[in-house]
């Protein structure tokens, strides 16, 4: 699951865009070359500076800053490199180191490795390897009509390598992979071209020790090359791995990896106006998220600073959060077929026309395997069947299902839902949720179950009265089943807070409260604790501004039950390492007799 946040202005434009924006040292900051004479540090959270430097020397390529000397690097007119940290203040006054070569730009690696010095002709150095050097005639990997476009830092077969994308006097765009101080020929020289098609974007991915090109052209086709020390030429630039329809194929797109199978794209709107920001699911080939934006720009890059893409949006330059969470693949794949149980005897020849499913839910085997094959078609609704043949995936059922059934009040289909349903959406839980919080319990009287395989969180006689709202048996199974239900916090949060008043908030808390200190089951527990903290998350300044005296005694009673689960815990680590010298075979330390003295004498054999 991949989702795209709402999109902010970090700071103002001088140019169309920025020379580059890079990671610091802080991971909350960023490096924004602005200018060709000034950069700034900006804290993403609350878009305020924490930093900034201007100098006369014109910036060429973009700050980064090195994790091993713990300085900022720069390059000045292509052919000087300035080094500084935060407690300079004017750049003028550096020292000067001048090359002979002209440089293109500087290239971070991971966190304790220096950065690589890239040189127009295709010579690629580690920093202090390239001071040593800097007067030095370097022989590089591109021919003189070669111009670089752009550099990634990649890992070829477990060795640091510079991928280059350049292009020569004709248009022709070529893949160049270099080792990093090596002399030697490049390793690959892979044109990227095919057949009456336009190259739009491209970039590198790293995944499973293994690298990849990953190619976007004017077909819409999304290309993808393994790259590894031999990569045979009869491969060209790979194989198509998905058809993207939700970017422009007339206009050049910025491309990123964000995590190991997610790869973000921005482009022109498919309908040419405005801009479209999509996240791809490289794994299963899916467009997960799409944030659009009213205006685009042609100079089209996209930079990844932790969990946030910068984008030029307009004269600005934005920040987009985004948040990848764990995979529903039911739901991204579209279909399902968990639900045709049946008890025939097959032939002796049959054709298999369906793989098999399995459930990442744990308790689901568990549910399944306690319930019968006759009783699961007897409770089977006939519309769920029907939806079921039809290819409907399990977000789809209950997006079908769930608002006719609650109209009708048919509260069987919905436990039968959310029972055999593991993929149940964020959205129609919080409505069921809702619905049985709000409506009274004599609408739970023709809700049929069996109760001799049912268990409540805990037990009570008759009704339990919860100071806002009262829950009769009936009401308790629903609500007991939705709180065993998996969500995942992300996605449920923003449904909390528009579906779920604070009167049902505060009322589930107490519910809470109540259950948990005479809860026995590990897996019920932790359910409980999930929603406690999401619900207070939701409403966290509804709860915060309240002065009702329900609503303080309500989260003082989940505070005590917290303190009291820590001071438990704390409890256990001390009695942890008695009960394994215990378990262990050995003796318990002797208390020490000699106390209360200013020294001790002991005697110790030698031989």
């Amino acid at each position: 699951m991949a989702k795209l946040n709402s999109c902010y202005p970090l700071c103002p434009l001088i140019d169309r865009s920025p020379i580059g924006v890079t990671s610091d040292s802080d991971s909350g900051c960023a490096i924004v070359t602005l200018g060709k004479n000034i950069v700034i540090r900006y804290t993403l959270a609350d878009q305020k500076q924490a930093s900034s430097w201007s100098s006369k020397d014109k910036l060429t390529a973009p700050v980064i800053y090195d994790h091993v000397g713990k300085k900022y690097v720069a390059v000045f007119n292509q052919s000087i490199i300035k080094v500084w940290d935060n407690t300079d203040v004017d750049l003028n006054k550096l020292k000067k180191h001048k090359f002979d070569h002209p440089i293109h730009s500087l290239v971070s690696r991971e966190r304790n490795a220096e950065p690589v010095v890239i040189f127009k002709n295709g010579a690629s150095l580690s920093f202090s390897q390239a001071l040593v050097d800097r007067k030095k005639n370097l022989s590089g990997s591109l021919p003189t009509k070669m111009s670089i476009k752009e550099c990634f830092f990649i890992r070829l077969d477990d060795i640091g390598c510079i991928a280059i994308v350049a292009e020569n006097d004709k248009g022709v765009t070529s893949f160049v992979i270099v080792e990093v101080d090596s002399e030697r020929k490049p390793l690959h020289n892979i044109p990227i071209v095919r057949p009456d098609k336009k190259l739009l974007g491209l970039t590198t991915m790293q995944a499973e020790g293994t690298a990849f090109l990953v190619t976007f052209w004017s077909d819409g086709q999304l290309f993808s090359l393994p790259l590894a020390k031999s990569v045979r030429s009869e491969e060209g630039v790979g194989s198509s791995i998905c058809t993207l329809n939700a970017v422009s194929v007339k206009n050049a797109v910025a491309m990123t990896q964000i995590a190991t199978n997610h790869l973000a794209i921005y482009g022109a709107d498919p309908s040419e106006e405005g801009a479209m920001l999509v996240i791809v699911n490289t794994q299963f080939m899916l467009v997960q998220a799409h944030q659009h934006y009213k205006m685009f720009s042609n100079n089209t890059n996209l930079w990844t600073i932790g969990p946030n893409l910068l984008l030029v949006v307009g004269h600005s330059l934005a920040v987009v959060p985004f948040l990848l969470d764990t995979e529903h693949l039911c739901a991204l794949i579209g279909t399902h077929k968990p639900l045709q149980l049946t008890d025939h005897k097959a032939s002796e020849v049959e054709q298999v026309l369906e793989m098999t499913t399995v459930s990442w839910d744990k308790n689901i085997g568990k549910k399944v395997a306690d319930t019968t094959l006759k009783d699961f078609q007897k409770m089977q609704p006939v519309n769920v069947k029907m939806l079921a043949d039809q290819g409907y995936s399990q977000a789809m059922l209950c997006e079908k299902l769930v608002a006719s059934y609650l109209e009708e009040t048919n509260l069987s289909g919905i436990v039968w839902l959310l029972q055999f349903l593991p993929d149940f959406p964020e959205s129609a839980l919080v409505t069921v949720l809702a619905f049985c919080l709000d409506t009274p319990p004599a609408a739970f009287r023709k809700l049929k179950y069996d109760k001799r395989k049912f268990h409540y969180l805990i037990d009570m006689d008759g009704d339990s009265q919860n100071g806002l709202v009262e829950l009769s048996d009936k009401q308790r199974v629903v609500l007991d089943i939705i709180i065993r239900t998996s969500f995942s916090e992300a996605i449920i949060l923003p449904h909390l807070r528009s579906k779920l008043n604070l009167q049902h908030c505060l009322a589930l808390l107490q519910y809470i409260a109540q259950c948990l200190p005479q809860i026995k089951n590990t897996t019920d527990a932790q359910a409980l604790m999930r929603w406690a903290a999401v619900l207070l998350d939701s409403h966290y300044q509804q709860l915060l501004l309240s002065t009702d005296e329900c609503v303080s005694s309500t989260v003082h009673a989940l505070k005590d039950l917290v303190e009291s689960q820590v001071e438990y815990i704390d409890e256990l680590k001390v009695l942890d390492p008695i009960l394994r010298r215990i378990q262990s075979g050995q003796a318990l330390q002797k208390p020490n007799i000699v106390q209360n003295m200013f020294y001790s004498i002991e005697t110790l054999r030698l031989y």
